[in-house]
């Protein structure tokens, strides 16, 4: 809901943030959304897609991006969504999955 594509094919993507409308670290809103394609992935069954995803995201990302910083967001964002899909029983079996992956460093 927070990707745009251009009408060209998506070959242009842009990130915009709508849940605070501020300006911020470009890693937060990396790191959360890089976290939501590894949710999405489990939830899809394709766990392996999650690299892929990710790797494809940040290669198309036009500037500079703190490796360390992102992966902090990253893990951060997979423990607080471990914790919210802990309370959703259809979801509850992802848990440990995300908690996982939130103590990957570098994933």
């Amino acid at each position: 809901k927070q990707i745009l594509l251009d009408g060209g094919g998506g070959a242009a993507v842009a990130l915009l943030d709508f849940d605070t409308v501020c300006r911020g670290d470009p890693e937060l809103d990396l790191g959360n959304a890089v976290a939501h394609l590894r949710l999405r992935a489990l939830q899809a069954g394709e766990a392996e897609l999650a690299a892929a995803s990710e790797a494809a995201l940040l290669a198309s990302y036009p500037a500079a991006v703190d490796a360390d910083r992102l992966d902090w967001y990253r893990r951060a964002t997979l423990l607080r969504l471990a914790c919210i899909y802990a309370l959703r029983p259809p979801w509850r079996p992802l848990v440990p999955a995300l908690l996982a992956a939130s103590a990957e460093a570098g994933a």
